[in-house]
């Protein structure tokens, strides 16, 4: 089985700097990615978003990482799920990546 994901895009925003409860760096960002989707003869700009989590190392790099920066990324996906007020639950995925 192969859990693999390529990004190429921009941050929307600054990355968010927090720890881990073992003291690991974590560095959090938004990555918007577009494609072009042919409509009625025009084409329309999409875009997506999408969560990406970096440990470690790399994480250090990331932090530097300010909004507009065109980065490349390669991880892979993480699904978790978590219930809300009024036992709502909602699915998060982001893009996981470490370097040791």
């Amino acid at each position: 089985m192969i859990n693999k994901v390529f990004l190429l895009g921009n941050l929307g925003s600054d990355p968010q700097v927090k720890f881990t409860k073992d003291g690991v760096m974590m560095v959090i960002f938004r990555v918007a990615t577009n494609e072009f989707i042919r409509r009625n003869g025009t084409y329309e700009k999409v875009t997506d978003w999408h969560t990406v989590r970096v440990f470690g190392k790399l994480a250090e790099f990331c932090s530097k990482l300010k909004k507009g920066d065109r980065v490349f990324i390669e991880g892979k996906l993480k699904s978790s799920s978590f219930e809300i007020d009024n036992k709502i639950f909602r699915v998060s995925t982001v893009i996981a990546k470490s370097v040791k």
